[in-house]
Formats: structure tokens, C-alpha cells, sequence
């Protein structure tokens, strides 16, 4: 068989939007798919797409959508595969081809792609549609189209792992002590880390203990940070880390904490809570449809990042047996997420979906 997979990456909507990692999924599929001759058309041209018989790179940016229709449509016509999934957001859909819909994009851009009269016109035309989140199948069905769920690839490219080396002198170097609370945030807003440090002041005057919170962003906002808390009265155990620390790094801290705490829904963040998950340690975090499809019940919700934050501090701490039950549901969850399962799954929906003639 034929096919072409079809993968734009809109820069503009940043990388985090892509929970799945969506080149490592291709990757992925390229290999579960290699007895057929592949075409991919893209226009990452940084990322490395081994398996694909032929590749076509597009300009990342600054080309007008309907040019783009044109090329793509151009080496559709000239490759004339018999299926062609489409990643996220249709481009070109061909008559007498299977066309198929997977989507890897959560928030915002799943929001905005599946929106309007438009999509749901498009919609009709797709032989399946994909996608790997119940909210998102949901979502889908208000407006009348059905999507098959899929379980996720979250790990496409090992970043969890427990059998990831930790480096010792990490922690020292950054004055941490193990048994921390990690709170890790990606693209936070200044209010944001005040509700954090409130948090953690209710949790320190509740229970006396040495227990440190170590802020971990890849903001540079951070490096105002400490001056504006140098009168805050727990500082001594506040660890402000460089915010360009690399995420080999972060790992290592993660595998040494008592809990990390998370507010956001991107796929770094979640990358991360899967590490921790996967090291038996603690989660708390916002609860969300999203975060209640990836992490089901295994992580300590909040709903409020001011005031629940303290509370899920103080029963992670003093509830034991709830916490190490989270944990061990937690390790048994990530069993779901596996690669293999996924591929065979997507193979035979391909497989069974008719064409259409």
C-alpha cells in the first residue's frame, strides 16, 4: 500500500501543544509501517524521520495556506498514495483516497481546529477520525462526528524512564535536599508562583518540617524572583533553580522529591509527571479533562491553586497510605501507555477502513 502522512507543524502554536510528540510518533509509524512504501510531507525540516521511502520538506513559515494546498496537493497527485493520514488539521483531502484524521494536539489548537462550520464540513469527508483523548472524542460528538479513541504514546522518546541514571552530585550543588516538593512550571505567570509560596507557607506554619520547595521554570522571570522574595519567611527553604537547567537535570531532582506539584497541560509538564509517576512519586496537580485522561486517578487533583494547594501539601504528607496507594496505582497505569499496543490498534483501523470510491 501506499501511503503519505501529511505533518505541518504550526510553529507559531509552540511545541508544547503537541502532547504525544508528534515526530517521535511518525518515527514510530514509519517503522510499524515499513512493508508499505511511505511518503511523508512536512515542513519540520529539524526533525529526523528515519523509515519514510521519500520525504518532502516544505517551508517552515511564511508561505500562504493556499500555496501550501498547492504543493501539497501537487505531490499528492504525483505520488498517488491509496491512504493518507492527515496530522491535527486537514490540508489537502484527495476523492478515491482513504483519507484519515489523527489528532495529537490538545487545548487551544485541537479547540480551534475543530471549530466553526468549516471542520465540521470537513469532517464528513474523512473515512475515520483519531484521536487519543476521551474529552476530545466528546468533544467531537457535540457536533455529530464520531472519532475512534486510541490509547495515547505519551513516551515516544523514553523521556520517562526509571532506569535513568540519577547524578548525585545534583542535588548538592544546588543546595537540595531529598524529599522535596518540585513545583515545575513552563510558562507561568507571576501570580501563579505567589499562590505557590502562600501554599507553602500555610504548609510549613500547619507542620513543622524541613521539607524545601524547589521552583523549577523554564522562564527567565525567575531571575527576578529571588530578589522579590527575600523577605519571604520560609526562603531558606525555597530553591530557586536556574531556569535554563536541562531536563536531564530536572529528572535526576525529579527522582529525589517527595511530590512535585504541576498547574500546567502541555506535554512538557506532563512528560514530567510521568517521570515522576514512573519513579513513585507523589503528583499533585490541576484536575482537567486532559489531566484525568492521562493521569486518571492517580495523582492528588487540585482545583484551586491557592486555596486547595496547602490542603494537598498536608495529605500527601500525612495521609501515607493514600499516598503510597497512588503511587502503586500510578506504576500500574503507565502499563497502559505502550507503543506497541497503540501501532497495532492504528493498524487495523487502517486496515478495515474501506476507501473511498
Amino acid at each position: 500500500m501506499k501511503i503519505a502522512l501529511v505533518f505541518i507543524r504550526h510553529f507559531s502554536e509552540g511545541d508544547n501543544t503537541e502532547f504525544t510528540d508528534t515526530t517521535g510518533f511518525i518515527s514510530i509509524m514509519l517503522q510499524a509501517f515499513k512493508a508499505h512504501q511511505c511518503t511523508l510531507i512536512t515542513n519540520d525540516a529539524q526533525a529526523n524521520f528515519s523509515g519514510a521511502d521519500s520525504v518532502y520538506t516544505l517551508p517552515e513559515k511564511h508561505i500562504l495556506p493556499w500555496n501550501r494546498e498547492v504543493q501539497i496537493k501537487s505531490i499528492l497527485q504525483k505520488t498517488a498514495p491509496q491512504l493518507i493520514i492527515h496530522f491535527n488539521k486537514a490540508q489537502v483531502i484527495l476523492k478515491h483516497t482513504t483519507n484519515i484524521l489523527l489528532f495529537t494536539s490538545i487545548g487551544v489548537p485541537f479547540e480551534k481546529y475543530t471549530s466553526g462550520k468549516k471542520f465540521i464540513n470537513t469532517a464528513s469527508k474523512f473515512n475515520n477520525i483519531i484521536c487519543f483523548f476521551k474529552s476530545q472524542q466528546e468533544h467531537l460528538l457535540k457536533y455529530q462526528i464520531p472519532a475512534i479513541l486510541l490509547p495515547p504514546i505519551i513516551n515516544t522518546n523514553s523521556r520517562f524512564s526509571i532506569n535513568e541514571p540519577s547524578e548525585e552530585k545534583i542535588l548538592p550543588e544546588y543546595g537540595i535536599r531529598p524529599g522535596c516538593f518540585l513545583y515545575l512550571t513552563y510558562h507561568p505567570e507571576y501570580e501563579e508562583t505567589v499562590d505557590i509560596l502562600k501554599a507553602f507557607a500555610q504548609f510549613k506554619k500547619r507542620q513543622k518540617t524541613n521539607r524545601q520547595l524547589v521552583i523549577c521554570s523554564s522562564n527567565p522571570f525567575l531571575k527576578d524572583l529571588d530578589k522579590k522574595i527575600s523577605s519571604y519567611k520560609y526562603r531558606a527553604d525555597v530553591i530557586i533553580l536556574p531556569y535554563n537547567i536541562t531536563s536531564t537535570t530536572v529528572h535526576s531532582i525529579i527522582k529525589e522529591s517527595y511530590a512535585i506539584i504541576s498547574l500546567n497541560n502541555n506535554r512538557s509538564s506532563f512528560q514530567a509527571i510521568l517521570t515522576a509517576m514512573a519513579n513513585k512519586i507523589s503528583v499533585i496537580t490541576l484536575y482537567n479533562n486532559i489531566a484525568a485522561d492521562v493521569l486518571g486517578e492517580n495523582a492528588i487533583y487540585i482545583t484551586n491553586t491557592s486555596a486547595d494547594l496547602a490542603d494537598a501539601m498536608m495529605l500527601t504528607y500525612k495521609d501515607e497510605n493514600l499516598r503510597k496507594a497512588k503511587i502503586e496505582a500510578a506504576a500500574q497505569h503507565l502499563n497502559s501507555f505502550s507503543e506497541k499496543n497503540t501501532m497495532t490498534e492504528l493498524q487495523a483501523i487502517i486496515k478495515n477502513t474501506p476507501a473511498d470510491i
